[in-house]
Formats: structure tokens, C-alpha cells, sequence
């Protein structure tokens, strides 16, 4: 769940919220102000999560993410993940996607 995260960092202009009651659970965390200025990936507030795989080997993460608004559609919402000292991974989740009631089929939900 979202809100299980291990460490939070925040800016000066942005912060991780708990959204109680947002999604399939207890509830999702949100930036805050929605409208903080984009920053490169890892300079922005962070989110980690400690996670311990019960398998050695290729491991899959799966990462879930609410619509939202597309407040940059070229772009898309940017996502990094990094798993323990590797490079940065950049998601461009929703990338080129129109905001409208039919986008979210399950055909969509596991790309």
C-alpha cells in the first residue's frame, strides 16, 4: 500500500500527503500542492519503500497509479524508481493519453 512507505523526504515547495480513502485500500499518497514546479527526477520530494523479495533471480514490480488529470499529456507522469544502488528508471506513465471516461478499460490496466 502506498501509505506503507519506510522513509519520506520533502522541498521547500512540495510534499507527500496521505489521501485517506483514495483507491482500493485505506487511502493513497498525493503531492502537495498538486501544482509544485517539476524537478528533475530525485531532486523532487521522495517516497522509498524497503521491499524484500521471497525468491532469488529477475523479480517483476509492478507499480499502480490513479488516474489523473493530464497536466503535461507529451510528457506523461513521471515516475522514478530505482532498486537499490542502480540507476534511476524514468516511468512515463499515461504518456500521450486523452483524459476520458473509456481510457481506463482492463485491457489498459497491464501494459
Amino acid at each position: 500500500m502506498a501509505h506503507d512507505y519506510t522513509r519520506r523526504t520533502a522541498t521547500d515547495d512540495a510534499r507527500w500527503v496521505f489521501l485517506p480513502g483514495l483507491g482500493r485500500g485505506k487511502g493513497n499518497m498525493g503531492i502537495e500542492p498538486v501544482t509544485a514546479k517539476s524537478r528533475p527526477l530525485g531532486d523532487g520530494a521522495t517516497l522509498e519503500y524497503d521491499v524484500h523479495f521471497s525468491q532469488s533471480g529477475k523479480q517483476k514490480l509492478a507499480l499502480g497509479i490513479l488516474p489523473t488529470n493530464d497536466v503535461n499529456p507529451a510528457r506523461g507522469l513521471r515516475i522514478g524508481v530505482r532498486v537499490d544502488d542502480g540507476e534511476m528508471q524514468t516511468i512515463d506513465a499515461r504518456q500521450g493519453y486523452v483524459d476520458t471516461f473509456n481510457e481506463y478499460t482492463k485491457e489498459q490496466s497491464y501494459r
